[in-house]
Parts: structure tokens; sequence; C-alpha cells
């Protein structure tokens, strides 16, 4: 009995990759308690986890522990740190627990999944799946017209959330349409990629994608140089401002400094308060998950909200820094960088055409996020598991020596 533990736990650990990968980008969830919600994926990421350890060709806990990025551990804990400030404990260990789950728990099972071949080959294939349906979904929302702009967004809460995940995705098609040769797959990667650029009606995010396929390009060479710039062109000029929704339009919209009245818009106004709030709190904050208790008494002279102001406008690094402390947000910051750093050192030196494009895309992924989070708090439900996904891969990528018997990580 103890001998067909490894194989039983590999397939539990086997279909729970794939419900993370083909639920995990949602918002759907269902309130325990007000104002309290748990996603379907969030009991699926821990009992992978769980499998993860007991599964045959596991990694040991060691091994495990010592893929965690340093930077993303020291985020965690500092956030964990700052509920010694927090009014709102529950909301604060609701928001610690997300952190947990998004960087440790589901990062650690897409590491231990894509050292081995073929969860890596299953894991690769449902990411594309839930992308492309994702997409259909967020095509038919966009052709629908009654739809207004902000409830175009897919499997998501609003055009915003939807926008920071395109951010994560558009380059990944982006990298793998300029390094995979194969005609079917190539015409994939085009269709999909026009598709999202298609349906992305977020001005932040569309800043991030723009800027990620320039350095992309920059990474390839003088002629994807070329094409990046002609794409960038006819999507500015030609095609965003012509599309059914004016989408050069909804870009402004969505990040405009001031409204048709020539008043500041809420969302600028807002990130004053929290640099207010900030100054106040450097060290810890007021608490993770406090943000939406304390930002109205910082608003002093500014003008006050009439209004709720636009769900998921904020901008996530004065979120961070306000909520859980300036030393917080500079880890979070380093883990960013960490991963882009890797990422492109695992695409300076890999071979393999297919792992190259996931790895240049997520480089541009993790790049265009960074951007898109200035505008929108995208580490929230439906965006940490294909955030951990982009940042697991790339580890796996740069570390294929951390684990025993793992020489090629492809």
């Amino acid at each position: 009995m103890k001998s067909l533990l490894p194989t039983f736990s590999y397939a539990v650990l086997f279909v729970c990759v794939i419900c993370m990968l083909l639920i995990g980008p949602s918002q759907y969830s269902f309130e325990i308690a007000p104002r309290t919600f748990v996603s379907p994926v969030d009991p699926v990421v821990w009992l992978a986890l769980l499998a993860l350890l007991f599964s045959k060709n596991r990694p040991t806990l060691r091994e495990l522990i010592r893929s965690l990025p340093v930077t993303g551990v020291c985020f965690v804990g500092l956030a964990a740190l700052s509920l010694l400030r927090a009014e709102n404990l529950l909301k604060g260990a609701k928001e610690i627990f997300q952190f947990v789950e998004y960087l440790v728990a589901a990062y650690l099972v897409f590491v231990g999944s894509l050292r081995e071949p073929a969860l890596r080959r299953m894991s690769f294939r449902m990411a594309g799946v839930a992308t492309t349906l994702i997409l259909l979904l967020a095509l038919i929302q966009y052709g629908v017209p009654f739809f207004p702009d902000f409830r175009v967004a897919g499997t998501f809460g609003n055009s915003n959330v939807l926008g920071g995940f395109l951010a994560l995705t558009i380059p990944v098609w982006f990298g793998l349409l300029a390094c995979v040769r194969r005609p079917f797959f190539s015409l994939w990667h085009l269709v999909c990629f026009a598709g999202s650029a298609f349906v992305l009606l977020s001005g932040g995010a569309a800043v991030g994608v723009i800027v990620a396929v320039v350095l992309m390009a920059a990474l390839r060479g003088a002629r994807t140089i070329l094409l990046a710039v002609v794409v960038v062109v006819v999507l500015c000029l030609f095609a965003w401002p012509h599309m059914p929704r004016a989408n050069s339009e909804a870009f402004v919209r969505s990040a405009s400094l001031y409204d048709n009245d020539g008043a500041p818009t809420q969302r600028y106004t807002e990130w004053q308060a929290a640099l207010f709030m900030t100054r106040e709190n450097p060290l810890l904050g007021v608490g993770a998950g406090n943000y939406q208790d304390n930002i109205g008494m910082y608003y002093g002279y500014l003008p006050s909200p009439e209004h709720a102001a636009e769900p998921d406008s904020q901008n996530l690094y004065l979120v961070l820094s306000s909520s859980c402390g300036i030393p917080a947000l500079v880890f979070f910051l380093g883990l960013l960088l960490e991963m882009t750093t890797r990422a492109i050192r695992g695409y300076l030196t890999e071979t393999d055409p297919v792992m190259k494009g996931l790895l240049l895309g997520a480089t541009g992924g993790i790049v265009a996020f960074s951007i898109a989070c200035i505008w929108s708090p995208l580490l929230v439900r439906g965006i940490g598991i294909p955030l951990a996904f982009l940042f697991a891969l790339t580890s796996v990528a740069t570390s294929a020596g951390v684990y025993a018997g793992s020489s090629n990580p492809k």
C-alpha cells in the first residue's frame, strides 16, 4: 500500500495542476464570511502542494525551499510583520494567506511540476488552452453591444484585471511567434496575439505591452526590432483607434489625469493620499489588507471622493508601501527584477525553440505586468496563479542543477 502512495500522489498532482491552470485565471469566488471570499482554485493549490511532497520523482522539501526566491520570501515575511499595525486582523490574514498561496504554494507546485517532462508538456498545453478560452470569451463580450467597456473582462471582474492578464500573456504569444517556426502553431500564436490586442481596453496594460514587445525585440535582434516597430505603429495608428470600441479612447479614459470637467480624476487623487499614508507609516504601513479601511483619512486638503473609485484602479506599489511598508515594497520590486533577469538569462542560454520563446515571453510578460501595476493593483485573484506559473518557468529554466537527477529542464 505504501508503494502505491507516490503513484497515487502523482496522479492527484497531475489533475490538480490541470485544474490550477484551467480555473486559476478567473475571479469567480464565493463568500464564506462577510467580505471574505474563497476561489475554487484555493483548495486545489494546497492539495497539489501536498500531493507534490508525496509523489514519485518528487523533489525533497529542502530542494523546494532552495528554489524559493529570497526576495519573494522576504516580501511575504515583511507583509506578515505588517499585521502588527493592522486594525482589521481578519482582512490582513486573508491578504497574507493570498500572498503565501501565490508566491509560495502555487510557485512550488509549478516548480515541481515543470521539472518533470510529462507534467511540463501537459502544463504548457493547458496554459495555452486556458488562455485561448479566456480570449474567446472576451472576444464574445467585446462584440456584444450592451456590454460596457469595463465589463469586457473574460473570466475576470473587469477590464482592468483582464488587462493585467493580457499584459502577462500577450508577450508570451509574441515570444512564441518570434522563436517557434511551425506553421500551425505560428498561425495559432499570431491569431491569439492579434485577438488579445483586440480585446485590450486598459491603458496601463497597453503601455506595458508596448514596452515589453520593444524590449523583447531588442533581445531578438535588429530584424525583430523592425517587426516590433511595425506592429506597434499598426496597433497605435491603424488598429486600436478604428476598432468597434475605439480601444485607444478607452486607454485614455482608463488612465487620464483629468475628467471631462477638467477636475483631477479620483485615481490620481487617491494615489496622492496613498503617498501621504506611506509617509506617515513608512516601516510597516497600516497593515496588509487594511488599505481601503484607512485611505479615507489621508485625503487632507485633497478633494474628497464623492463616490467609490473604479474597481482595481489603484497603484499596486502605493498600496503595498502604504499597507505593508516601504521595505516590503522594495522586496516585491526586487522579486520582479530577479525574475526578469532570470528569464533573460534563460532565454539567452536556451536552445530549444519552444522554451526559448516561452522565456522570451516570460521576460516581456513580467515587464508588462510590472508596468500595468502602476495603474491597477494586479496581485489579486485570477492573476496570482498565472504570475506564479511564469515565475516558476523562469526558475526551472535557470536552475537545472538545483534538483538531483534533473540536469536538463526541457
